[in-house]
């Protein structure tokens, strides 16, 4: 018989209350709530009687296959043997899919429902954009058309995949359905054109700063005079403060190093010739033409919202269940926990009257459902 420490022996005694046990890795568990089970069976208590919930099932089978070994042992426990495959000894998960299809009527729901995987979801998103850009070209939607030819070369393969990335992408946001209805109205407006244009100057003018650093890096490594020549030539373009400023500055040759300069004059001097270059890429347009430019994806961009609002529409309500993404921090350590907190977020301020919760991680997060007056 093992020998359980004082902690061990309070989790597989401990009665007529609720207990939580916190323990790592490899201290146990399985065993103390394998013994805590038999202890129950001993007082009375028919393992038919009991529900024993795991995270996965490798577990569920695991402590099944435990209990059996352990009753097996113990004559006076031989017809627990009987009753063994009736109970309770599975996952969160399947308990309550259990529960609904047995109570099926209630919720107005089939018998015949199952827990659906996100595979499925992806296999059924291909189908659907198959289905939506077969019904385009059947309509000869000539815009469609016109879109598919200037993106395409020998066939839309790619495009698809495109559009189906781009909509994963949008299932990050919470009101995914709000967002992608307001885009093309959002984005095209004429203050979010401004402010995208303020941003590609900030990120011009953050270049031209650190052509400035290094200048001045490389003038204590070169000579006064040399630095001069230098200094002359790129002052008009670091003292701009503005995208028409740096265009009408950004052509000039940059002088030569003196013989003999150092390794460091050398590497700050390619320093400015390459951001100078890229500089001069970014500003080869006027800030009218770049705004036309933009202007002119709108037509674009409105047929592929259009393809992933009735994608989004077609998925959701795949076979009557309606499916909710939320954002996720992909991240190690961070992916499940804040999926856990933008889920219960959704729940928390959603229309639905009972939440069901099936891990200790987003467990975690029952109490923001709490101060909303949700069943959980």
């Amino acid at each position: 018989m093992p020998k359980w420490t004082k902690e061990q022996e309070l989790a597989i005694n401990t009665e007529g209350s609720n207990i939580i046990i916190s323990a790592g890795a490899g201290s146990g568990k399985t065993a103390v709530l394998t013994e805590r089970v038999i202890t129950k069976l001993k007082n009375g208590t028919h393992i038919n009687e009991l529900l024993i919930l795991t995270f996965t099932n490798n577990a569920a089978a695991e402590m099944k296959e435990r209990i059996k070994k352990a009753i097996s042992k113990i004559p006076e426990l031989s017809e627990e043997m009987n009753l063994i495959e009736s109970a309770s000894i599975t996952t969160f998960d399947a308990y309550v899919l259990s529960l609904v299809k047995k109570y099926h009527y209630y919720l107005n729901l089939d018998a015949g429902l199952s827990i659906i995987d996100s595979s499925i979801i992806k296999l059924e998103k291909q189908k659907i954009i198959d289905q939506i850009f077969a019904s385009k070209y059947q309509e000869n939607n000539q815009n469609f058309i016109n879109f598919v030819t200037k993106y395409c070369i020998k066939n839309d393969k790619i495009l698809r995949k495109k559009i189906l990335s781009l909509d994963s992408s949008l299932d990050l946001i919470i009101n995914k359905e709000e967002y992608i209805s307001n885009y093309i109205e959002n984005y095209y407006s004429e203050d979010n054109l401004n402010s995208l244009f303020k941003s590609y100057e900030s990120l011009i003018l953050n270049k031209v700063n650190s052509i400035k650093n290094s200048l001045e890096n490389m003038g204590y490594e070169i000579e006064e005079k040399a630095y001069q020549k230098f200094y002359t030539v790129l002052s008009p373009l670091i003292k701009s403060t503005s995208y028409d400023e740096i265009r009408s500055s950004i052509n000039f040759t940059i002088p030569r190093l003196p013989n003999g300069s150092t390794e460091k004059a050398k590497y700050y001097k390619t320093q400015i010739s390459e951001i100078s270059e890229s500089i001069k890429e970014l500003c080869y347009y006027n800030k009218e033409a770049l705004l036309n430019n933009l202007k002119s994806t709108k037509n674009d961009a409105s047929i592929i919202i259009e393809i992933i609002k009735e994608l989004h529409q077609k998925t959701e309500n795949y076979k009557g269940i309606k499916i909710k993404t939320v954002p996720t921090i992909e991240r190690k350590g961070l992916a499940a926990a804040s999926s856990s907190f933008f889920a219960t977020l959704r729940c928390a301020i959603g229309k639905y009257d009972v939440v069901h919760v099936h891990a200790e991680g987003p467990a975690l997060f029952c109490g923001i459902l709490k101060l909303f007056h949700k069943r959980v």
